[in-house]
């Protein structure tokens, strides 16, 4: 009889398998021009904001923007207190005007700093594209956005189109809180009067205002015939007045 081996029977080896390197999988200079790709992709995205800031105000400020200065018939000038006063059009770039009207709504911070770039340092074009948005950006303006588009009623001599569309744009922002007040508020601030044999298309010099309702609170809104009427008007009657952050207006006592 056969003698019956005594040893331990030792178990199968386990197999244990070898992590798998990156640089197994693909060539070094690969994974380095994915990782350069990586970094490319992270910088256009972190400078999208900037790139399309700077493209947006490029736009407006090479479209040639004009506002309408006649009436449907083309005869008689139209004067502040018609519903097309302000009407802006742009002669260039009108697709990429319209991105930015877009941009008031959509990405209304980009769109934002475009206005006050513009209303800081711009041209006639950019201004009037800028001012003609910001009954679009009004949420999101403060009490130093309405001083600029202020500012640009006192253009009439460098740009007549600026503070045409300026006059329109602080009417369309303003409030007046009396609303038993409309005689004073559509009284005529002390100025020289119109000459018309020096200026025979100067608007006879008018202000109206309308009942409007805002958050269940009656007030006036107010139109003036001209550009150097709004300007008077103002200094005359809206210094002790405040831009409302809840209204998004600015209210006159």
């Amino acid at each position: 009889m056969s003698k019956i081996p005594t040893e331990a029977v030792k178990p199968p080896e386990t197999f244990t398998p070898k992590p798998i390197l990156a640089k197994d999988l693909l060539p070094v200079p690969v994974w380095i021009s994915a990782a350069i790709l990586i970094v490319v992709g992270v910088l256009i995205y972190a400078t999208r904001t900037a790139r399309l800031e700077s493209t947006t105000y490029a736009a407006i400020s090479e479209c040639d923007a004009a506002t309408k200065k006649t009436n449907p018939d083309g005869k008689a000038a139209l004067d502040g207190l018609s519903e097309e006063f302000g009407l802006v059009a742009a002669k260039q770039n009108e697709s990429d005007v319209t991105q930015y009207f877009s941009l008031c709504g959509m990405d209304p911070k980009t769109a934002l700093a475009v206005f006050r770039h513009a209303l800081n340092d711009g041209n006639s074009s950019a201004k009037i594209i800028a001012l003609y948005s910001s009954i679009f950006l009004a949420e999101h303006l403060d009490a130093d956005d309405f001083k600029l588009m202020l500012k640009c009623l006192e253009e009439k001599d460098k740009a007549v189109d600026v503070s045409r569309v300026a006059q329109r744009a602080v009417s369309d922002l303003t409030l007046l809180k009396r609303v038993d007040n409309v005689a004073g508020y559509e009284a005529l601030p002390p100025m020289p009067p119109v000459d018309k044999d020096k200026d025979k298309s100067a608007p006879e010099r008018k202000i109206k205002t309308r009942k409007e309702t805002m958050d269940g609170q009656g007030y006036l809104e107010i139109r003036w015939s001209d550009p150097e009427l709004a300007l008077a008007w103002w200094k005359a009657n809206a210094t002790n007045g405040v831009w409302d952050a809840q209204l998004h207006r600015f209210v006159v006592p």
